[in-house]
């Protein structure tokens, strides 16, 4: 993250380990190599410094053959410099995908099949169509996620899926495993806020602590 912003985050998550990162700087290439899996793009930011962090670390994740999920502005930096890769993690909401394809949200929606696999196709690796009715697929299976609600359309949900996703490729699972699971987990963990809480006003942070119940309650997973 941006330098300034590391007291803010350590501010208000004290527990959280964070480092800033400079351009030209080895710590990048340093944490992308010590870790199992990388999630680029949530807060990354569309000017010189985003567009540098997500050409290194896709480079990076490639170079040392790591997972990398890409969301949120690293899927506005993909569209800019399309390229093909397996092992990645593509996670765009209608819009996003819209952009990455060069069509409209209108036709995103029409057929979200479709559009999933032409993402797949153009992009490589595993895509997570986010929407009612998430939809996750690779070069050779499709599934669909039934689990989730109304109450989820708010902002940064998408971040914290990206996370549960990135973290199940950081235990080792593979790609295609790791997003079914994280988005069944995500959205079964916004389903039991919902039920508890309602879903208006529900917040991306409130699904934090169901999502620690979803994995301890049933790990149906293994």
């Amino acid at each position: 993250m941006h330098l300034e912003s590391c007291l803010a985050v350590r501010a208000l998550l004290p527990e959280a380990m964070v480092s800033g990162y400079e351009i030209d700087s080895v710590l990048l290439e340093q944490r992308v190599q010590w870790s199992n899996a990388t999630c680029i793009g949530p807060g990354l930011g569309r000017d010189h410094w985003g567009e540098s962090v997500y050409k290194s670390a896709v480079q990076l994740s490639t170079k040392f053959n790591k997972p990398i999920v890409v969301d949120a502005d690293g899927l506005y930096w993909l569209s800019v410099e399309s390229e093909h890769k397996d092992n990645r993690v593509l996670t765009p909401h209608p819009g996003e995908a819209a952009r990455l394809l060069g069509v409209t949200n209108a036709q995103i929606e029409d057929d979200r099949f479709s559009a999933a696999r032409h993402l797949q196709q153009k992009f490589g690796g595993v895509v997570v169509l986010k929407g009612a009715g998430t939809i996750i697929c690779d070069s050779s299976t499709t599934v669909v996620c039934h689990a989730g609600n109304p109450g989820m359309a708010t902002g940064g949900m998408g971040d914290v899926l990206a996370g549960v996703i990135a973290s199940f490729l950081a235990q080792g699972y593979p790609i295609f495993k790791a997003a079914v699971l994280g988005t069944l987990v995500h959205s079964c963990a916004a389903d039991r806020n919902a039920q508890m809480k309602g879903e208006v006003g529900m917040m991306a942070s409130d699904v934090l602590n169901d999502i620690r119940y979803v994995c301890s309650a049933k790990k149906c997973w293994d």
